[in-house]
């Protein structure tokens, strides 16, 4: 949650609770690292850790981009979110699926932005040609998709496949119904306790495990 706020409120968040040390499990600013390093407040930089090459969110993105090769399209786009913007989760789920084309022989992905918004998000999902598969930064960024794609008349899964990622509620309501990757919250809580218990100085390579995830298949693919 502190993530979240704004560098006022942050700062005194942690000057009030003096924590020994804050776990990133998103991008934290620049601003907010110069809070915790003036309090002299460790960082876990978890959202880094997992970000790297064979790292969780890496793999969630190659994971993405293989399940639509074997669906049958031929070309690859990934669908940035403009809210996430260069966030380090984006970056590295947007990685892992160019090298899943680059290991396929397959042409760099087309990359676009999704705003959420109707105005904009039907000419971002109209420049994909038919036939291509579209991997999506999470749930939200893909149900954006389906329905511009709904209004703009592209069939799915025939003219376009769409995958999410984070198994929310959005992917059972979406039309069709979104395929989209889950993964063990509760099972990367527990690894995380352990590390801290048998780790006094953990860095931040103990926590780069990638854990379980998986494929919940839909009708988008």
């Amino acid at each position: 949650m502190l993530g979240h706020r704004l560098p006022q409120s942050f700062a005194a968040v942690i000057t009030t609770t003096r924590p020994r040390a804050v776990i990133a499990l998103s991008e934290l600013s620049e601003a907010k690292r110069a809070v915790l390093r003036s309090a002299g407040v460790r960082v876990l930089d978890i959202a880094h850790a997992i970000s790297q090459p064979g790292g969780h969110s890496w793999t969630v993105g190659r994971m993405q981009a293989e399940h639509l090769m074997q669906r049958g399209y031929r070309r690859i786009a990934y669908a940035r979110l403009i809210e996430a913007r260069d966030d380090v989760l984006l970056r590295a789920r947007e990685q892992g699926v160019r090298e899943a084309c680059r290991a396929a022989g397959m042409d760099e992905p087309q990359v676009i932005t999704v705003a959420l918004r109707a105005d904009a998000d039907l000419d971002a999902v109209a420049s994909l040609p038919a036939g291509t598969g579209l991997a999506c930064y999470n749930d939200d960024t893909a149900a954006a998709a389906l329905a511009a794609a709904r209004v703009i008349g592209r069939t799915v899964p025939q003219e376009l496949g769409v995958v999410g990622v984070d198994d929310t509620p959005v992917a059972t309501q979406t039309s069709p119904r979104l395929t989209t990757i889950g993964f063990g919250l509760s099972d990367a809580g527990d690894r995380l306790a352990r590390v801290l218990l048998q780790h006094p100085e953990p860095t931040d390579a103990d926590f780069a495990e990638t854990g379980e995830f998986w494929l919940i298949q839909g009708e988008s693919t």
